[in-house]
């Protein structure tokens, strides 16, 4: 008897918990329907704070401190939960007279069971005798590389003044989805100040230059206009849905809908030491929480009580860092600076008005002991003096490599251990190429040192195809800045390829006449894998030399001639230099050159990066299609194959009941 009570229970128990009977009806994939809401939306004249919905089912609010979003701005988080089948919504701010309210869940309301979602449910009131009904819609993309841009605050401002960006909360806001796409909903007819931000500090106001922004260039108008669209009616057939018919319907369109904001974060940011470390007396390495993004961003040191002005040149400290890096190497060239243990850093940073400023930190760095070295002896594992410190090496070196894949416009970089100048490494440098078995000179046309490196530098000369070349440097025709000569000779050689193995691409940029642009040829992971720069007078950007394969193409449009893409500055209303990408893969052949006439503008930039690029793909909710896989376990059972362990079957179940007892 107990055990058929068990049994009993146990069906009713797994009958309860699912919205199907054993072998019943499909399973509901409809999203919550909302019954009533109190008060009603589009209410009028509205005093109360708290705000109750009701639904066909039980319900949960899913991520609610995200993803329901409140217009104006509350500046005390709103009670929001989730009870049955109703939602309640309780404001703690006081409630503005006259003003329209919008409630948006965007997709947080969930049903208990499958998690069907309410997409795009919002719910407007006003404390005034009428509601605003306008709207502004658009995306929000990174500006450098056209990623879509979620989980961040977009609002307006009906005041004109560029402060109000600043010192003063969002009239109305919104919050980029997934898909980074944005609505501002129930706004006064009018124009607007339109910005994105991501808010660290939750206040609604941009106010620290760590905080990125957008702005959009131009005060934007609302404006509406009778539109028809398309809808489609479905019936379900063995379980799928399937189109039955489709029809028109009239609709009321808000502009403007298709707004892009491009989102960068400012260059001008508190700089700080993250890192330091003394590797030897003549080795100092400091790293940096911002990237070198030019030359003159590259740290200096000096030792405290050594003014490097007007020293002799071998007790200057050199520097090695390489731009967009945050790492810098110090290498210490005299014994004047080996025992000191405390220097000077001057670095560019902001101050509290944002302003650039030139910070001098004092910091304190040891010289580590001299290695130990093991010997044989009984007192071998003795301790030496610990202030005996590494001496840099007596000897130094060169080397050389090629970057490039064999073609003549391959970069040829030559790097030293040790400070050397310039001048006398180019007159010790002797390039030559085979002919037949005889060794003939080479021309070399400039050795130039790396912005912000001092051993390393990049050798031009004109190779030809199909070639091979040395690269000698005699030990006796160098020294280095101590007048020591090389410990070896250097001799390295190099093969060039026949041209016919090569690709060639030629891009015409249309619309940007003579302003200077920069190509970047990148990988289907977005990464950049060759850089060239527009011919002034034809707007063409050519790339040589390439490696057949599959290329896509980034152009930025380089408005101050740098060389670099440069972010936004809000304070000087500058917007970001423009970026488009080519929205194909292009295919190049070996011993072909492709042509591409591109027009940046000939798509909307929300569509130009090719989907295989994009990183920050929405995040697609995984549907299990159950009433596929019931209709599978029904075939299952009618050729007796059973229940596969994921649904309950009645009369399997109950025999594997009978059979465990």
């Amino acid at each position: 008897m107990k055990v058929l009570i068990f049994i009993f229970s146990a069906v009713t128990m797994l009958s309860c918990a699912s919205k199907l009977g054993p072998g019943g009806g499909p399973y509901d994939d409809a999203p919550p329907v909302l019954l009533k809401s109190v008060p009603a939306s589009g209410a009028l004249n509205v005093n109360t704070k708290k705000f109750v919905f009701y639904f066909d089912e039980y319900i949960t609010v899913k991520d609610a401190s995200k993803k329901v979003i409140i217009s104006p701005p509350q500046q005390q988080n709103p009670k929001i939960q989730a009870i049955g089948k109703r939602v309640e919504v309780i404001l703690e701010d006081s409630l503005i007279s006259n003003t329209t309210y919008t409630i948006d869940f965007t997709n947080s309301i969930e049903d208990n069971n499958e998690r069907n979602a309410l997409e795009n449910f919002s719910h407007a009131f006003s404390t005034g005798n009428e509601i605003d009904t306008m709207e502004i819609a658009g995306v929000v993309l990174n500006a450098r590389d056209l990623e879509p841009v979620s989980d961040v605050v977009v609002g307006i401002h009906a005041e004109s003044r560029r402060e109000a960006f600043r010192d003063t909360t969002f009239l109305r806001m919104s919050r980029t989805s997934d898909r980074a796409r944005f609505v501002i909903r129930n706004m006064k007819s009018g124009s607007y100040s339109l910005f994105a931000l991501k808010d660290n500090d939750n206040n609604y106001r941009y106010n620290s230059p760590m905080e990125a922004v957008a702005f959009f260039p131009e005060r934007v108008t609302t404006s509406s206009e009778p539109a028809v669209r398309q809808d489609t009616i479905f019936k379900t057939v063995k379980g799928k849905p399937v189109v039955d018919s489709t029809y028109l319907v009239e609709y009321t369109r808000y502009l403007p809908d298709d707004v892009v904001l491009r989102f960068f974060q400012s260059d001008k940011q508190r700089n700080y030491i993250v890192k330091r470390e003394r590797r030897d007396s003549a080795t100092i390495e400091l790293e940096f929480n911002l990237p070198f993004l030019e030359e003159k961003d590259i740290p200096s040191i000096r030792a405290l009580g050594l003014d490097s002005a007007g020293m002799d040149p071998k007790i200057k400290i050199f520097t090695d860092a390489d731009l967009y890096t945050k790492k810098a190497t110090y290498l210490l060239t005299d014994s004047l600076h080996y025992s000191r243990d405390t220097f000077i850093v001057n670095y560019p940073s902001i101050d509290s008005l944002n302003n650039i400023i030139v910070v001098s930190d004092t910091i304190a760095l040891r010289t580590p002991p001299k290695k130990q070295v093991k010997e044989k002896k009984e007192d071998s594992d003795t301790p030496k003096d610990s202030t005996d410190i590494e001496k840099p090496k007596p000897t130094w070196t060169l080397s050389m490599e090629t970057k490039g894949d064999g073609g003549i416009s391959d970069s040829i970089l030559i790097s030293s251990t040790y400070p050397v100048d310039t001048e006398m490494l180019r007159k010790a440098l002797r390039l030559v190429y085979k002919k037949d078995t005889i060794e003939v000179d080479a021309k070399i046309d400039t050795l130039m040192p790396i912005p912000g490196r001092s051993r390393l530098w990049l050798l031009k000369a004109p190779l030809s195809y199909r070639q091979s070349y040395t690269l000698y440097a005699d030990s006796a025709s160098v020294n280095d800045i101590l007048g020591r000569p090389l410990l070896e000779p250097l001799k390295k050689s190099f093969e060039t390829k026949v041209k016919s193995e090569f690709s060639s691409l030629l891009v015409q940029v249309l619309g940007y006449g003579q302003t200077p642009m920069i190509g970047e040829l990148l990988n289907e992971s977005d990464k950049i894998l060759g850089v060239a720069y527009s011919n002034k007078n034809l707007g063409e950007i050519v790339f040589s030399d390439l490696k057949p394969g599959n290329y896509y193409l980034r152009v930025i449009i380089d408005r101050n001639g740098n060389g670099r893409w440069d972010p936004g500055d809000y304070d000087k209303n500058l917007q970001p230099e423009e970026v488009f990408y080519l929205n194909k893969k292009m295919e190049l052949l070996k011993n072909w050159t492709v042509k591409e006439n591109f027009d940046p503008k000939s798509i909307p930039l929300d569509k130009q990066k090719p989907l295989e690029l994009v990183r920050n793909k929405p995040k697609e909710v995984e549907k299990r299609d159950k009433n596929k896989e019931r209709e599978e376990e029904m075939k299952r059972r009618r050729s007796g194959m059973g229940s596969s362990g994921g649904g309950f079957d009645l009369g399997g179940g109950m025999g594997g009941l009978r059979q465990s007892f």
